[in-house]
This record gives C-alpha cells, structure tokens and sequence, in this order.
C-alpha cells in the first residue's frame, strides 16, 4: 500500500474508532510529513496529491517550496538544521499577540523569521452546520474565519511568493 492510500484509508476511519498506534506512526512517518525536531504534523505541501483545476490540469506546488506546521516553540538544534537543509528562508508565523508573547520563535540561522500577528478571535464550531449534504455551510463558515483572521498573514506569504518564489518557507499557526 502507498503511504498515499494509507494516509487517505486513515482519514476515512469512523472518528469512534481509535486508530492503531502503529498505522499513525507509519503515516506520519511517510510523505507528505516531513520529521521536523520538535514541531508535530510538519508537511511538504508539494508531496500532497495535486488539486485539479477547473479544467484537466492538476495544480501542483513544487515539493519542497512551502511546508506547513504548527508550533515551532519546542524545535530542537536538530530540527533547526533540519529547516536550513530543506532550504526553508522564511517561518511565517501566523499567531495572535498573545500566542507569540507566550512562546515566540525560535532563531534559526540563515532564516528570517516573518511575524504577522492574526486577529485575536474565538474560534466557534457550529456542528448543525456540518450536519446537512457533505457539511458545505459549516466548511464555507470556517475557511471564511480563516481568511478573516489570517488574511495578513496569508498576503505577506503570497507576496514571498511573488517576490521570492524559488525560496523554501514554512507557515505555522498554534491554536489554543
């Protein structure tokens, strides 16, 4: 089986059910998931299967561009090394004022690290949302709160992009 049929057979597990340690293991040790030293759930977005445009196109992030993962504030010297081979040169940090002052990045060298603080707001989950069809007005409701509370931070990365897009970097964001 392929890690890509094995992650895809795990996100179809029935949420009552835990999942065997040994699979999730296996899933996160495997492409799209990069071991990054003290981060969790670190992945190369261009290893992830291509989305297909409006047409028979599949729309591809170059692998090894742009990573994605969730709080650097227990990144180890390894994992710093780890960013400096992968050719990451900028970490957007994506988190509230109060998120960064608790644990603010750490320096990796030869890395500029980008702070756009999002908007302080609470995140509300309104499961009637997701009840009807496939859960479209609950998913349209929360990428909507995605793009109101990180779309600074989503344009100074799209402008990275623009400017500088041959250079690796990673997003992260910490929820609280």
């Amino acid at each position: 089986m392929s890690a890509a049929s094995a992650l895809l057979s795990l996100a179809q597990t029935d949420v009552t059910r835990p999942i065997p340690k040994p699979a999730l293991l296996a899933a996160l040790s495997a492409p799209p998931f990069v071991n990054l030293e003290g981060s969790f759930n670190t992945r190369d977005l261009g290893l992830l299967p291509p989305l297909a445009d409006s047409g028979s196109n599949p729309v591809r992030i170059r692998p090894g561009l742009v990573y994605r993962t969730g709080s650097l504030n227990g990144l180890t010297n390894r994992g710093k090394s780890t960013l400096q081979e992968l050719g990451v040169k900028s970490i957007f940090d994506l988190r509230s004022v109060r998120e960064h002052a608790i644990a603010p990045d750490p320096a990796v060298e030869g890395v500029e690290g980008v702070w756009v603080p999002c908007e302080e707001g609470d995140a509300t989950v309104e499961l009637g949302e997701f009840v009807g069809g496939a859960g479209e007005k609950g998913y349209v409701r929360m990428y909507m709160d995605v793009l109101r509370w990180y779309g600074e931070g989503l344009k100074e990365v799209l402008r990275f992009v623009r400017d500088r897009g041959g250079e690796g970097l990673l997003v992260h964001c910490n929820g609280e």
